[in-house]
């Protein structure tokens, strides 16, 4: 893992962590792929689609808005 995809990864986890998900790494077999893919789970069940960091940050904070209206 390059350095760049150690800080992605872990500021996902900080932000996940308030949410109560985790946040895994999408590890590609295909060595051409450079980008690095995330997917999100709560317990035993994966909530999200394999995203890469933008996409993966949008859907947490998407997440976060709607525990907001949810838990009112």
């Amino acid at each position: 893992m390059d350095t760049m995809t150690i800080i992605q990864h872990e500021a996902l986890k900080n932000m996940a962590e308030g949410l109560g998900v985790e946040v895994h790494q999408k590890h590609i077999e295909d060595k051409r792929k450079k980008v690095a893919r995330f997917y999100i789970q709560k317990g035993a069940a994966t909530i999200s689609p394999v995203m890469n960091y933008t996409e993966a940050n949008h859907f947490l904070l998407g997440f976060r808005n709607a525990l907001k209206f949810t838990n009112k």
